[in-house]
Protein backbone atom coordinates (compact mmCIF):
# COMPACT_ATOMS: atom_id res chain seq x y z
CA UNK A 1 0.00 0.00 0.00
CA UNK A 2 1.23 3.87 -0.52
CA UNK A 3 0.06 6.22 1.17
CA UNK A 4 0.42 10.02 0.48
CA UNK A 5 -0.14 12.21 3.54
CA UNK A 6 0.50 15.75 4.03
CA UNK A 7 -0.08 17.76 7.54
CA UNK A 8 -2.05 14.52 8.90
CA UNK A 9 -4.21 14.51 5.80
CA UNK A 10 -4.73 11.87 3.43
CA UNK A 11 -3.95 12.92 -0.39
CA UNK A 12 -3.41 9.46 -1.95
CA UNK A 13 -4.09 6.00 -1.22
CA UNK A 14 -3.19 2.87 -3.90
CA UNK A 15 -2.92 -0.63 -3.42
CA UNK A 16 -0.90 -2.99 -5.68
CA UNK A 17 0.85 -6.58 -4.90
CA UNK A 18 3.30 -5.69 -7.28
CA UNK A 19 6.75 -4.73 -5.64
CA UNK A 20 7.53 -3.29 -9.11
CA UNK A 21 4.75 -1.41 -9.35
CA UNK A 22 5.21 -0.09 -5.66
CA UNK A 23 8.88 0.75 -6.16
CA UNK A 24 7.99 2.66 -9.02
CA UNK A 25 5.57 4.87 -7.09
CA UNK A 26 8.20 5.57 -4.48
CA UNK A 27 10.94 6.68 -7.03
CA UNK A 28 8.41 8.36 -8.94
CA UNK A 29 7.93 11.41 -6.23
CA UNK A 30 11.75 11.18 -5.57
CA UNK A 31 12.62 11.36 -9.10
CA UNK A 32 10.02 14.42 -9.65
CA UNK A 33 11.60 16.54 -6.79
CA UNK A 34 15.05 16.03 -8.39
CA UNK A 35 13.55 16.86 -12.08
CA UNK A 36 12.30 19.68 -10.33
CA UNK A 37 15.23 20.79 -8.76
CA UNK A 38 17.12 20.49 -11.62
CA UNK A 39 14.31 22.25 -13.75
CA UNK A 40 14.87 25.65 -11.04
CA UNK A 41 18.73 25.34 -11.30
CA UNK A 42 18.57 25.19 -15.27
CA UNK A 43 15.57 27.64 -16.15
CA UNK A 44 15.05 28.94 -19.52
CA UNK A 45 12.61 32.09 -20.01
CA UNK A 46 10.09 31.77 -22.51
CA UNK A 47 10.27 27.86 -22.32
CA UNK A 48 7.19 25.59 -20.46
CA UNK A 49 9.08 24.47 -17.59
CA UNK A 50 7.63 21.39 -18.15
CA UNK A 51 10.33 20.34 -20.61
CA UNK A 52 12.95 19.98 -18.93
CA UNK A 53 10.69 18.23 -16.23
CA UNK A 54 9.98 15.37 -18.09
CA UNK A 55 13.25 15.23 -19.88
CA UNK A 56 14.84 14.76 -16.52
CA UNK A 57 12.14 12.28 -15.07
CA UNK A 58 12.79 10.27 -18.43
CA UNK A 59 16.35 10.47 -18.09
CA UNK A 60 16.72 9.31 -14.64
CA UNK A 61 14.06 6.40 -15.02
CA UNK A 62 15.71 4.94 -18.09
CA UNK A 63 18.74 4.77 -15.57
CA UNK A 64 17.24 3.26 -12.83
CA UNK A 65 14.77 0.58 -15.04
CA UNK A 66 14.24 0.96 -18.54
CA UNK A 67 11.00 0.05 -18.42
CA UNK A 68 10.17 2.54 -16.03
CA UNK A 69 12.06 5.07 -18.34
CA UNK A 70 9.46 3.66 -21.71
CA UNK A 71 6.28 3.68 -18.80
CA UNK A 72 6.88 7.41 -18.05
CA UNK A 73 7.78 8.22 -21.47
CA UNK A 74 3.66 6.87 -22.09
CA UNK A 75 3.00 8.62 -19.40
CA UNK A 76 4.40 11.82 -19.91
CA UNK A 77 2.82 12.25 -23.99
CA UNK A 78 -0.48 10.88 -22.15
CA UNK A 79 -0.07 14.40 -20.37
CA UNK A 80 0.87 16.68 -23.56
CA UNK A 81 -1.53 15.58 -25.43
CA UNK A 82 -4.09 17.06 -22.96
CA UNK A 83 -2.07 20.06 -21.96
CA UNK A 84 0.54 20.53 -24.63
CA UNK A 85 3.59 22.68 -23.66
CA UNK A 86 2.79 26.43 -23.36
CA UNK A 87 6.01 28.03 -24.66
Amino acid sequence: MYIVEERGMELERRRTANIDVLLYWIMSDVIFFLASQYELENRAKGFDSRRLIFKKEIELFKVLKKEWGNITETRINQILEETPYND
